[in-house]
């Protein structure tokens, strides 16, 4: 937790972790990040 990369946003919609591979919804992932 707490790599950033510009690459983990291909799309808009789309997160994918370059460093772990997680894989989410873009706004459900931002929502648990700040949680």
């Amino acid at each position: 937790m707490g790599h950033c990369a510009k690459e983990n946003r291909l799309t808009q919609a789309e997160f994918r972790c370059t460093a772990c591979g997680h894989a989410a919804h873009a706004d459900v992932n931002a929502a648990i990040n700040i949680w």
